[in-house]
Parts: structure tokens; C-alpha cells; sequence
């Protein structure tokens, strides 16, 4: 039987542990009893402080399965969260933020998290259900990231191209995204209207599951446009296709403008 402790010196079976990381302002221990009812097949702890955390992924990584990082402990969030992944690569890493105002100054704060091609984001002033849907996702495989966090991480690397003058981002493991959004805008040309759809949605934040349905297509097929989609524009993975394609947006945007 669980016990109500959500400490990680509770952890008494052999269950993959999802490990929350922030206050009781964070995650109230409502909350957790609430995400423990809906994921019984996971244990549930919650360490308050990020060195009792680290301490925890250090002992028994191979039991992590998520690791979800308020965004309270500003950049030390980053700076762990990267540690853990080098020590932990299989760790699903999550930063829960409770604002965009916060979260923006987070990934501001830091210029050399090694993983964000990995990062979900979890939002937290909004309903319970809401969360809790959204944590289904990510255990179900998916990466979460809302159309809102994309647009800082656009807003993030448009910045540093331009503190770099006409240099480009490609290539960088200091930028969330490999590409310069004003050197894509040719290769949006070369996606069918079907994968400029998926595209489009998947920039919005939107899941397989969700993409699928709009579209009327099978989730498998979403994945292999995905697949089609990320290899033609030779991004990493799904949250720098959508980066580089709200930057190609932004691009087309200011030269209809001018």
C-alpha cells in the first residue's frame, strides 16, 4: 500500500518513480495525491529542494523515469536538470513553470542547457485535469511544448542570431534550435501541403493525437509525415521543426510588411 509521504526516502517498491522537484507552492501535496490517483502505475515523490533530488537520481537512477523541475529555482533548474540528464540520459526531463513571465526569464538565464531538444514544459496555473491530461501525454511517449513556449524559444534564439550579427545558429548546442529562422524560409518550400499542415499544428503545441484528428489521419501517419518533416528541413527533432517554422512565418510576415 502507498504511503502519503511524497519524500524520496519513502520510496519502498519497485515501481518507476516520477520525481517532482519544487515547494509546496510548486506542488501541494494535493496535487500529488491527485497525479498519484491518475498514474497508479508509477510512484509519486516529491523532493523540495534540488540537492535532496540529485541526491535521489544519484542513488537509483535507473528508477527515475521522469524528473519535473520548477521553474522557481530559476536557472538551477537548467543547470540540474542538465546534470541529471548526463547522469540519467533515459530521464524524462520536464520544467514546470507557473507563468510565461517566469519561465521566460528561466530559459533567458542560461546559455548552455545541453538538452532542450528533450525538454517538455508543464504548465501549472491552469486546471488540474489540465495538467494531469497533459502529464498522460508525456508518459504515453510525447513531448509537450505549447505554442506560447515555442514562441520564446523563437523569440530566445532570434535574439542571440542577432547578438552574433549575420552568424548562424546551426550547429549549436547553446541555442534550443539548430537552425536560423531566416535562413529557412526556401525550405519550407520543399514540404507538401499535407506535412505544411502537420507542421503548422505541431507549432501550435499540438500532440500526434490531436494533429491526427484534425486532419483526419492515423497517429501513425502523423509520425511519418513528422519524420518526412524534420528530415527535410534537417532539424533534430519535432520542437526545432516548429521553431523553425514560426521563424519562416516571421520572416514571410515582415517581408509582406515592408
Amino acid at each position: 500500500m502507498r504511503t502519503e509521504n511524497f519524500s524520496p526516502r519513502d520510496m519502498g517498491n519497485d515501481l518507476p518513480v516520477i520525481l517532482f522537484v519544487g515547494d509546496h507552492a510548486c506542488f501541494s501535496d494535493i496535487y500529488l495525491r491527485l497525479v498519484r490517483d491518475e498514474v497508479a502505475h508509477f510512484d509519486v515523490v516529491c523532493a523540495r529542494h534540488i540537492e535532496e533530488a540529485e541526491r535521489v537520481v544519484a542513488e537509483d537512477p535507473q528508477r527515475i523515469a521522469f524528473i519535473i523541475m520548477g521553474s522557481g529555482f530559476g536557472a538551477r533548474a537548467l543547470v540540474s536538470l542538465s546534470q541529471v540528464k548526463d547522469r540519467a540520459p533515459k530521464v524524462r526531463a520536464v520544467l514546470a513553470y507557473e507563468n510565461l513571465a517566469e519561465l521566460r526569464r528561466v530559459l533567458t538565464s542560461d546559455d548552455g542547457f545541453r538538452h532542450l531538444e528533450e525538454l517538455s514544459f508543464l504548465p501549472m496555473r491552469t486546471k488540474v485535469d489540465a495538467t494531469i491530461s497533459i502529464l498522460q501525454l508525456l508518459i504515453s511517449g510525447e513531448q509537450y511544448v505549447s505554442g506560447d513556449v515555442m514562441q520564446i524559444l523563437l523569440d530566445q534564439q532570434s535574439g542571440r542570431t542577432k547578438s552574433r550579427g549575420n552568424g548562424s545558429l546551426a550547429g549549436s548546442t547553446e541555442a534550443g534550435a539548430t537552425t536560423d529562422p531566416n535562413m529557412c524560409s526556401d525550405d519550407m518550400q520543399g514540404l507538401t501541403a499535407r506535412e505544411t499542415q502537420v507542421l503548422a499544428l505541431l507549432s501550435k503545441g499540438a500532440p500526434n493525437k490531436i494533429i491526427a484528428e484534425r486532419l483526419t489521419l492515423s497517429q501513425s501517419t502523423v509520425k511519418l509525415h513528422i519524420h518526412h518533416i524534420i528530415a527535410k528541413l534537417g532539424v533534430r527533432n519535432r520542437t526545432e521543426a516548429a521553431v523553425t517554422y514560426l521563424g519562416a512565418n516571421a520572416v514571410r510576415q515582415g517581408d509582406t510588411l515592408r
